[in-house]
């Protein structure tokens, strides 16, 4: 049995070394095969074999397979050990958490368990039980250990669907023919390992572990690990659709995701202080704080001139990944709208420069506040005004606003939206924010103090963590930065709906995204409201003719939100091509190939 497990695993072996090769063509294509292929290669060894002759091989393999995944991305990686056992952990967790690279050593703890467990349901084969009494103690171990030991609070909260010892595998009191209906004990305990790895990972970029004599773990780590983001789905992504994803994008992604330093490309790397790995200056001359190139892109996003062309892609791509999906949901789509147009031609465009400014002067916004509050009043139930007065009152109010003198640039919406059906319109304008700057710091961190408090109060008492899908400070102050911003085209827009010149009341949408793929709770509203368009529109092309596919509703729109939010996440992925300082936006690319799936 043991010559027979060795020739497995070096028939293994030999498929990792023609891995390593595809993966220095093509690094997505060698992580993918890792992945998807060769983590679950010794499946059917560890139902088959007990666990006390297969986990010292698989853990092995593991290891070797680990070594190939890092050595597609870099195959010197420099930084400290803390640093790399935290990327070792991410890379192991299920996507989009992680990487999704699996361990067989975990699978290995398990299976053999589940298949003998399963397998005693069978008359003869529970007779021919005695055999295997050798092999259950080893295996209840390495079961028990995979849970995290005996003492653990994971195993208390498991145990009672396992046998009280490794004598209940084969005494008949558990599993045997007439308990036909034993939990899956192989998807529980997979669980649960998951579960285990989660929570270390947590542990390890706890706020509480900052401390200026440890630079192993930055703020800028904390902020990013703390972040609800989708952005590990790409590592699951089948490769036809995202061809256009080069290799030297791809490996500086994964680094970024992983939290490894930058690949060298300006040269020069030195050792400093305030960073466990070498890092590469900045030679270009700007305001930011960050002048070296870091493992989670502060740099790329400190007013850098070298990123600026990047960091207007990824803006542009944002927008051309809303204004795609709402064409494909059946909607009239304007991109970038002027805002003479936007307004039915009520001011002529020097006057929208003019009255409409994008930098907005004190008086202005002194003027502009007693506008807003003119607006509520007459909106309000104590108003008695007639519709004439109303109108004429907010046209006094308009009047007094401070005309911009010179040269100014106007304010711009960047998307436009219009059921032409119905009339709605929705008004968006797309903004990324990277979160971990050195302005925004200090309130992520307190907010990342505040549900890693929660956090603990919860674990204590088993209850839901509801705060967990909460999004940043910095993202909601951003939207509310916008939608003041904006405000004062919606008023006017308010007044023509008031005077009859518009059918219905636009919404203004400022969809916020940070570089580390977390969404805004109105971009989240965004996206769920095109997903209903689209959804609409199928159940009315529906009615008509049957899809040649077989696809029903329910899948095409399961498709539709799948692919529209990895093509938002590709368009925030953090600027972190550090050849130019900019890692470029990919969502373009990534809605045009996942458009595939629906034809």
């Amino acid at each position: 049995m043991h010559q027979f497990l060795k020739a497995k695993v070096a028939e293994a072996r030999s498929k990792l070394t023609a891995v390593k090769l595809v993966g220095k063509r093509s690094p997505r294509a060698g992580h993918r095969l890792l992945t998807s292929c060769m983590s679950k290669l010794m499946h059917f060894l560890s139902s088959t074999v007990p666990p006390s002759s297969t986990l010292p091989l698989l853990q092995e393999f593991d290891q070797e397979v680990e070594q190939v995944f890092f050595q597609i991305i870099d195959p010197v990686i420099k930084c400290s050990s803390e640093r790399f056992a935290r990327a070792r952990l991410k890379s192991s967790l299920a996507t989009p958490a992680g990487c999704g690279l699996f361990k067989a050593a975990d699978q290995g703890a398990v299976a053999w368990w589940a298949s003998v467990s399963a397998c005693l349901q069978d008359s003869l084969l529970f007779k021919l039980r005695a055999g295997l009494a050798r092999f259950a103690e080893p295996a209840w171990q390495a079961l028990v250990q995979l849970h995290g030991g005996g003492s653990s609070k994971y195993w208390s909260q498991v145990k009672h669907l396992y046998p009280p010892s490794a004598a209940g595998l084969l005494d008949g009191t558990l599993y045997s023919p007439i308990n036909a209906h034993t939990p899956k004990v192989n998807k529980i305990a997979l669980n649960v390992c998951k579960r285990i790895k989660t929570d270390t990972l947590q542990k390890l970029t706890a706020f509480s572990l900052l401390s200026p004599a440890n630079p192993t773990l930055t703020e800028s780590d904390v902020i990013q690990a703390s972040s609800q983001t989708f952005q590990g789905k790409l590592f699951s992504e089948p490769l036809k659709f995202f061809d256009s994803f080069s290799p030297a994008s791809y490996l500086n992604f994964c680094r970024f995701f992983l939290g490894l330093p930058p690949g060298l490309t300006i040269g020069g790397a030195q050792a400093h202080r305030d960073f466990d790995y070498p890092v590469q200056k900045c030679l270009a001359r700007h305001s930011g704080s960050c002048t070296y190139l870091d493992a989670t892109g502060d740099h790329a996003s400190s007013n850098c001139p070298a990123t600026y062309h990047h960091r207007t892609v990824k803006h542009r791509n944002l927008m051309r990944v809303i204004a795609d999906a709402a064409q494909e949901a059946g909607l009239t789509t304007r991109c970038e709208p002027d805002t003479h147009s936007l307004l039915l031609g009520e001011f002529s465009p020097e006057e929208c420069r003019r009255v409409f400014p994008k930098q907005m002067s004190k008086p202005y916004q002194a003027a502009f506040s007693n506008l807003s509050q003119a607006q509520d009043f007459i909106a309000s139930a104590d108003c008695s005004f007639t519709l004439e007065e109303k109108q004429i009152y907010i046209q006094q109010k308009i009047d007094l606003l401070p005309i911009h003198n010179g040269e100014a640039v106007g304010l711009r919406l960047d998307i436009c939206l219009e059921n032409m059906e119905t009339g709605e319109a929705r008004w968006v304008d797309t903004t990324v924010v990277h979160t971990t700057c050195a302005s925004y710091r200090a309130k992520e961190l307190a907010a990342v103090a505040k549900r890693n408090l929660a956090a603990a109060v919860t674990g204590s008492h088993l209850l839901p963590k509801a705060w967990a899908a909460d999004p940043g400070p910095t993202l909601l102050e951003r939207e509310t930065e916008k939608t003041v911003k904006y405000s004062r085209l919606m008023m006017v827009a308010a007044k023509q709906h008031l005077d009859g010149k518009r059918s219905f009341l636009p919404t203004f949408c400022p969809f916020v995204v940070s570089d580390f793929g977390e969404l805004a709770p109105t971009a989240v509203d965004l996206q769920e409201w095109l997903v209903n368009r689209y959804r609409q529109r199928c159940i009315k092309q529906s009615k008509h003719a049957r899809r040649s596919d077989g696809c029903s509703t329910e899948d095409l729109v399961q498709q539709f939100r799948h692919k529209l939010k990895i093509g938002v996440v590709c368009c925030g992925l953090g600027p972190w091509q550090h050849d130019s300082g900019c890692w470029p936006a990919l969502g373009c690319w990534a809605w045009a190939r996942l458009k595939a799936r629906t034809l």
